[in-house]
């Protein structure tokens, strides 16, 4: 329920409290197959803000916690293009209909049920 709840306040571009649904995720259920989504989630979140340094760390943390999961590459793409971002001398934000950023939210986790 909590990690539903974040994706619909991302897609609302809510990213404050997307960013607090998943961490209060990650803390009070550690053990939950949504942790690991989670935390990439958390980066995306970031990202999509314009605050890529911060989202480079998520995506950063999550290649360490879970460098075996097939999304660690996807990890790794995004952590890049943060760097990009950083060092664009034209500072440049992705936008999309309405201002919104443009990132796409969509992993293949297979997470089962949600959390209650």
């Amino acid at each position: 329920m909590l990690f539903e709840r974040a994706m619909k306040a991302i897609n609302k571009s809510q990213y404050g409290a997307a960013r607090s649904l998943l961490e209060t995720l990650i803390n009070n259920h550690p053990d939950s197959a949504f942790v690991s989504p989670a935390k990439l989630s958390i980066g995306d979140a970031r990202y999509a803000e314009g605050s890529y340094k911060q989202a480079e760390l998520e995506y950063r943390d999550f290649i360490t916690f879970f460098p075996n999961r097939p999304e660690a590459s996807e990890g790794e793409g995004k952590s890049t293009l943060c760097k990009e971002r950083q060092n664009s001398k034209v500072g440049f934000r992705c936008s999309g209909w309405r201002g919104r950023p443009n990132i796409t939210f969509l992993h293949s986790f297979d997470l089962g049920s949600p959390l209650r």
